[in-house]
């Protein structure tokens, strides 16, 4: 079983109604971008928000006039865009179905109104380049390898029968009533998983940098990191990338990139998909900067998919991989896509429940392969690093080329670690085709 980093502060409080909505902040600056707002429940709570504060600047003028004994008094007047509804949605129309959630419509799916990930949301994220398009040519470039490797079965998951799902399904349909007896039966999803895996659980995402300023802070069920010490152990590695790479407070976990979100208490899909894109797109961003520690490329993008979100609801569980692409805004470093790439009901029969764990184990050992490949790439680059600046040789962020003359293709100190990966996963089977396509040249 894997290492279970709990939180060692208090969580961010979930966003419901009520008193907690009084207590998350969200930045201004993520209002104040917006071209438009929709009236849904996080907008009114920041609505009323601002308007506390009108109220008590307008009261506090009220009686600073009262001393001075002013006989004609005016009503208080302050300058604020948010001053009444009207201006409030002023171009973005109310939005009254995720408001009150009700359900005319048959096709249309109940939203939670309370929810940080609402339309509001999807227009910042976009705005900033954070979003997902929907073309094919938008796809990462290792899309049908990873179409390969979900599909791949797996004896621990063949084992499985009709009685391992009806647990399961009992579980998720009594998520909310009895969350501890979900706990229990999570061993059914995950499987064993190596010591050297590092899951944080229901921990806030407080170490990253946000990936626009005012974005407010991700918070998924659980998500995976590699070891602190696999950097280097003296922790120059994590130290120079801190911002990127180490997510949680007590610093034990680097590199973050496989999240699970559990949509189990509202089945809300698209507050699911705008989650992935937020914890997809810190991941991608960890992996990336990791890639390139200390060196130099030319290609900077490879437009491959590493960092992997996985989405669960009640029926069902659907995959999504995030990564970076050329921005289109010189301002922005990248930009961030994501792409759907399983999705399945775990109702429909035993085979598909067989299917949907399969995928899941999959695509988790996906992320930890590369993750841990990316790691040791970058402890392999600050020795040489070292090693070069004591003997005055090459530069820092000279690469090496797997080159058709090389019998190898790789140092001493890689050839000792690549084969665990070679024969953990199918994956890197055909590494030198697949690793010249990764690795910049």
């Amino acid at each position: 079983m894997p290492h279970i980093k709990q939180s060692t502060g208090k969580p961010t409080p979930a966003a419901r109604s009520g008193t907690l909505d009084e207590t998350f902040e969200i930045d201004r600056k993520f209002w104040d971008d917006l071209p438009y707002i929709y009236l849904s429940h996080r907008a009114i709570v920041e609505f009323c928000k601002r308007d506390k504060v009108i109220a008590k600047e307008a009261e506090e003028e009220r009686r600073k006039r009262k001393k001075k004994n002013k006989a004609h008094r005016k009503r208080q007047k302050l300058p604020h865009r948010l001053r009444s509804l009207k201006e409030f949605a002023k171009n973005g129309g109310p939005d009254l179905s995720g408001i009150s959630s009700y359900g005319w419509s048959e096709s249309a799916e109940p939203c939670n109104s309370t929810s940080l990930y609402d339309r509001n949301c999807h227009n910042f994220l976009k705005l900033h380049g954070i979003a997902h398009r929907p073309h094919s040519h938008n796809r990462p470039r290792n899309y049908s390898t990873l179409q390969e490797r979900l599909k791949e079965t797996r004896d621990s998951v063949e084992r499985l029968g009709p009685e391992d799902q009806a647990v399961w399904l009992k579980a998720c349909r009594n998520f909310s009533k009895d969350r501890g007896h979900f706990d229990q039966t999570t061993g059914l999803l995950f499987g064993a998983v190596p010591e050297t895996v590092l899951t944080y659980v229901n921990e806030p995402i407080t170490g990253l940098d946000p990936l626009v300023e005012g974005m407010f802070q991700a918070q998924p069920d659980c998500f995976d990191c590699s070891d602190f010490y696999a950097l280097d152990e003296h922790g120059r590695i994590a130290n120079d990338l801190m911002n990127y790479i180490v997510p949680a407070a007590d610093a034990y976990g680097v590199v973050p990139n496989f999240f699970v979100q559990l949509k189990l208490d509202d089945d809300a899909r698209e507050a699911g998909k705008l989650q992935a894109l937020h914890y997809g797109a810190l991941g991608a961003r960890a992996v990336q900067k990791l890639r390139f520690y200390a060196r130099e490329a030319d290609e900077w993008l490879d437009e491959h998919a590493y960092s992997i979100v996985a989405v669960v609801f009640t029926r069902g569980i659907t995959i999504y991989a995030v990564h970076m692409i050329e921005s289109e805004n010189a301002s922005r470093e990248a930009d961030y896509q994501l792409t759907q790439i399983f999705t399945s009901r775990v109702t429909d029969g035993i085979a598909q429940f067989r299917k949907a764990v399969a995928a899941f184990r999959n695509c988790r050992e996906f992320a930890k392969d590369w993750r841990d490949y990316f790691v040791e790439e970058a402890r392999l680059t600050l020795e040489r690093s070292d090693c070069e600046e004591s003997s005055q040789g090459a530069p820092i962020g000279e690469d090496r080329r797997l080159g058709e003359d090389d019998s190898e293709g790789f140092s001493v100190s890689q050839a000792e670690f690549w084969p665990l990966f070679v024969l953990k996963s199918a994956y890197f089977r055909d590494f030198r085709g697949e690793v010249a396509a990764v690795l910049p040249a």
